[in-house]
């Protein structure tokens, strides 16, 4: 029982993290970076905002996590389609917003 309750947790984490990730992606794709700047301050209102740290440095991070989780929960979450839609939109956005961010 405990161990199906904390596999849903970290299952609820991957998925949470890859929509995050895949977020990120998009507003930096689109140029919604102030989206980003305004959701930033709301959450860390005492921290300086940095556009690079959020899309170089944090943003894969997410992914890293989500990934992680993945692997403990691969059942669970291989089951929701919208997981598997995220998940195979995430190199698509990685490399787009790899492009955008050298520039």
């Amino acid at each position: 029982m405990i161990g199906k309750v904390v596999l849903s947790f970290i299952a609820t984490i991957c998925f949470f993290t890859l929509v995050v990730y895949d977020f990120l992606g998009v507003c930096r794709i689109f140029g919604r970076e102030k989206i980003v700047e305004e959701i930033w301050k709301r959450i860390l209102p005492n921290k300086k905002y940095d556009e690079k740290i959020v899309f170089v440095l944090i943003r894969p991070i997410f992914l890293n996590i989500s990934f992680l989780c993945f692997l403990l929960t691969y059942n669970i979450v291989n089951r929701m389609l919208v997981f598997r839609i995220l998940l195979a939109l995430a190199p698509i956005l990685s490399v787009i917003t790899g492009i955008k961010n050298r520039k």
